[in-house]
């Protein structure tokens, strides 16, 4: 598609900068693709299967399917901002990054399809357009034939076979294979496909995710992995330990996840509720910083319409839509400055924390929140005999 064409398309009002910065949220693949886990956990699955095949010569894509809750339109636009969340904050998910977070550290494309209430709604994250000053995120919704449009507001409607093409265009399919091929993977009335390709690789030939051969697991593409905390060598050990409780069904390539009963051999164990307030200082930065973007941004939508008072046409054209652009930004701005607020009234965490010193595997300090792993097999605590009183 022309480049003044992608001009004319919605976008999501976030920068390179912002981009980098999400993506940098990872260092770990398993971490990455766990954020998928995650949003399939929020929307109640109760199966999850991971996956990944390859569907061009050299080209391998990941796959998480669940059978969870889907969005209809209005909740998957959400999707397309920075940032926003329509998640309540006791959900793990609740911060609305996960998908760009974790998307965009494994591959180059992130392709969510998604069904509710007689719909389906495909949206696409690319990382692979930094010519342009915001990130583009094209979505379309159709009934479930997959040809009949639906739309709330104007947007949706907007340029509507244009999104399509891009989509079609960008997303990772193989030869011959068509978006309503991938929608037709979700069996039920609900659920969600989540499709990231082509995966980034380490060096040639050698991508961030690997299926061994004859096993129903993925691994990164190392020689040393068993030098590797147990939690880290494959994502089937990495979801054994997930989660405290009972969680959806997960499968790896189909075959199911027998899940590790965290806990049973603790030395010992304390729970700890946390309010938000106790990291309040540590936020308050960060929630400058936005108060910062915000003024800047209103600044500049201010030029904007100073600009406009002497443009010719199609200079008004072009100031226009980079209007619309910078009233996306505010409005994502602003919902995650609500998103704070809201947070710090009266939401907090619940710590659980287990020390584990019988089995050399698995020794050291474990740490989960709302019940989600956070650290596993930490050693670097200092142990004292005597009782002793932290400094502030």
């Amino acid at each position: 598609m022309p480049y003044h064409e992608l001009l004319n398309l919605p976008r999501m009002g976030m920068s390179v900068n912002q981009l980098q910065i999400i993506r940098s949220r990872h260092t770990h693949p398993f971490s990455a693709l766990t954020e998928f886990v995650d949003n399939s956990y929020d929307a109640k699955a109760k199966k999850v299967d991971v996956s990944v095949t390859k569907y061009k010569t050299g080209k391998s894509r990941l796959e998480i399917l669940d059978d969870g809750n889907g969005m209809d339109l209005d909740e998957a636009r959400h999707l397309t901002q920075f940032g926003g969340c329509r998640k309540p904050a006791y959900q793990i998910g609740c911060y609305g990054i996960g998908v760009k977070a974790g998307g965009l550290f494994l591959g180059m494309e992130t392709l969510v399809l998604t069904k509710k209430n007689q719909t389906q709604t495909a949206v696409l994250f690319s990382a692979t357009n930094f010519h342009l000053d915001t990130i583009l995120v094209p979505y379309y919704c159709t009934e479930l034939d997959g040809v009949t449009p639906v739309g709330i507001i104007d947007e949706d409607l907007d340029h509507f076979e244009e999104k399509r093409k891009l989509i079609d265009d960008w997303s990772p399919l193989g030869n011959e294979e068509t978006i309503q091929d991938l929608f037709a993977k979700i069996k039920g009335a609900n659920g969600t496909l989540v499709i990231v390709g082509p995966l980034r690789e380490s060096k040639p030939g050698h991508p961030t995710l690997m299926t061994p051969r004859g096993i129903a697991d993925l691994v990164r593409p190392r020689r040393d992995v068993f030098e590797d905390p147990i939690h880290q060598r494959s994502f089937r050990d990495h979801l054994q330990r997930l989660f405290l409780t009972s969680r959806p069904q997960m499968s790896i390539l189909g075959k199911r996840i027998v899940k590790v009963r965290v806990g049973e051999k603790w030395a010992e164990k304390k729970i700890e509720r946390i309010s938000y307030h106790s990291f309040r200082d540590q936020s308050l930065e960060s929630v400058r910083k936005w108060e910062a973007d915000r003024i800047q941004t209103q600044m500049s939508i201010r030029n904007v319409f100073v600009r406009l008072l002497d443009a010719t046409n199609e200079e008004k054209r072009q100031l226009l839509r980079e209007k619309e652009s910078l009233g996306q930004k505010l409005s994502n701005i602003n919902g995650i400055l609500k998103g704070w607020k809201q947070r710090f009234k009266k939401d907090g965490v619940n710590v659980t924390v287990g020390l584990e010193v019988d089995n050399p595997m698995d020794d050291g300090v474990h740490i989960y929140g709302n019940g989600r792993l956070i650290q596993w097999g930490y050693k670097e605590l200092p142990f004292y005999r005597k009782e002793h009183t932290t400094r502030a």
